[in-house]
């Protein structure tokens, strides 16, 4: 195993032990939420204002990812007494940033333009704007997080920022548990914000443990121009691709009530396959791979991206087989109880096995997004982005409206949108000498498929057998036996890919092994 992906591994695997708890907790949010509240009129309304904050936030937090940490570890290799006044510029920069973002909603709130646009129905409008007014504080809450966060990451930093995203989530489910009976859904808004300040306070304190003192000044450094500049077409492209869960919402209000609902917590089922490798993974190997190519050893990049799609892919495969197969029962041991009903269950099973599909092309999109970025190619990304919103629009319109699939139609768009995403960027990538075709792509991918069949005839036949007496059990051993079936389904993945002769098996057991042997020596 070279050196690059050694780090790269031993980064990731840190970070993914250090943001599962941050995860599981994030993940059991809307569970808790689906429990108290259901799916109804306030969760759509409360679904929608949050989207409307990320949709503003992430305009500027998009670009801070992008920019920041390639940038940052450029001066910090080759000019390392500038930190300090970089970090210092940027964050009173953000401060006016932060305004403006704020300014924007406060607009928008007093606009209100979606009656006269879409038809909605006023009283909705306006629960969405109020609850949007008081989501408001997590604007530059988010926005200084993320910059925070992208700044201790230019430092191959990356286990700690991971894991304070928790302490966010912990404040939101101790608030909804205090005050579901005396504030209703405003219990899960108080939650946000207050966990937003938070994250930004902690995410404070770890920068201040970095190896630079920050130097405020309103002069405008030579690397805020660098991000400035290269921050053009992110802040385009990212505008569009915020509007995405924004836009999937809105249309998910359209088919039924309760679909924006049910739509919110089949993606937070579908991103379980994220668990394998950590919401961090991304700055893990845009960090190194902007270290690398300011160190004009690119190759050591092209060879890395291999291992990592691979990786990706092969990792990703049994998670996304073994929910698809297991949808309903899935659903149903994590959201099936309180004003959550068995119709809801069922539809958002629907909805999970219209989205689970697009995981394994989202993650590779992630991974030849972050190429073009360690380069400070930003353009690629920006046609990326352009492309995913007029994809996702019309295949909206084309199978929720026009084919009369609802709320599945547009979890369908979801997947179809990053298959074609992942086509589009490999075009590119090729011409770098990168995702070029072979007779051993062709055998590995033959080796895949043949894992993947035998996992997943494995728990269809599982899946048959159980479904009819599992009804008559009880959340804990349904949930004990749902476990054993998975396990059993990644038993024969991992062990028909050694059987095959995966290289990827390989590495994982070098790698793992690696570890063991240095704990043990210590």
């Amino acid at each position: 195993m070279t050196s690059i992906n050694r780090v790269i591994f031993k980064d990731t695997f840190f970070v993914t032990w250090m943001g599962w708890v941050a995860t599981f907790l994030g993940f059991w949010l809307p569970v808790y939420m689906a429990g108290l509240f259901g799916a109804g009129n306030l969760t759509d309304a409360f679904f929608m204002a949050l989207s409307l904050i990320y949709l503003v936030s992430g305009i500027v937090n998009n670009p801070i990812n992008s920019v920041v940490i390639p940038v940052f570890v450029d001066y910090r290799i080759k000019e390392p007494g500038e930190a300090g006044r970089i970090f210092g510029s940027s964050t009173l920069l953000l401060g006016l940033v932060s305004l403006a973002a704020i300014l924007v909603i406060v607009v928008l709130v007093a606009a209100r333009p979606f009656p006269q646009l879409l038809g909605a129905q006023k009283d909705a409008v306006s629960l969405v704007m109020t609850m949007t007014m008081e989501l408001l504080p997590m604007i530059p809450a988010a926005i200084f997080a993320t910059f925070l966060a992208a700044t201790y990451g230019s430092f191959q930093k990356f286990g700690l920022s991971e894991s304070i995203r928790g302490v966010h989530y912990i404040l939101v489910l101790v608030a909804m548990f205090l005050g579901h009976r005396a504030w209703g859904i405003n219990s899960a808004i108080i939650g946000h914000v207050v966990g937003a300040l938070a994250e930004v306070a902690l995410a404070a304190w770890l920068v201040r443990t970095l190896d630079f003192t920050p130097a405020y000044t309103w002069r405008i450094h030579p690397a805020i121009r660098d991000m400035l500049r290269l921050s053009k077409y992110p802040m385009i492209g990212s505008c569009l691709l915020q509007f995405n869960p924004f836009l999937d919402r809105l249309m998910s209000l359209f088919t039924g009530q309760g679909n924006a609902s049910v739509l919110g917590y089949a993606e937070k089922v579908a991103l379980i396959p994220l668990l394998l490798l950590g919401t961090g993974f991304s700055s893990v190997i845009l960090s190194h791979w902007s270290k690398y190519r300011a160190l004009d050893q690119f190759d050591e990049v092209k060879q890395n991206f291999h291992t990592v799609v691979s990786l990706t892919v092969f990792l990703f495969l049994p998670v996304v087989l073994l929910i698809l197969v297991f949808r309903l029962e899935i659903v149903e041991i994590i959201f099936l109880r309180g004003r959550f009903t068995a119709a809801d269950a069922e539809l958002t099973a629907k909805v999970l096995a219209a989205l689970i599909p697009g995981s394994i092309p989202y993650m590779v999109v992630m991974v030849q997004v972050n190429v073009f970025l360690s380069q400070k190619n930003t353009l690629i990304p920006f046609l990326n982005g352009l492309l995913n919103v007029g994809l996702n629009i019309t295949l909206n319109l084309a199978l929720a409206f026009w084919l009369k699939l609802g709320v599945v139609g547009i979890g369908l768009s979801t997947s179809g949108t990053y298959l074609v995403l992942c086509l589009f960027l490999g075009r590119f990538l090729r011409q770098q000498g990168l995702h070029r075709f072979s007779r051993h792509s062709l055998v590995e991918g033959l080796r895949l498929i043949t894992a993947g069949l035998a996992t997943c005839l494995v728990a269809y036949y599982f899946n048959m057998s159980a479904r009819s007496w599992m009804i008559e059990f009880s959340l804990v051993p349904k949930t004990a036996l749902l476990a054993a079936m998975l396990s059993v389904g990644l038993v024969v993945y991992f062990g028909v890919s050694w059987l095959v002769k995966k290289p990827e098996v390989m590495m994982i057991k070098a790698f793992l092994s690696g570890k063991l042997r240095r704990t043990t020596a210590n």
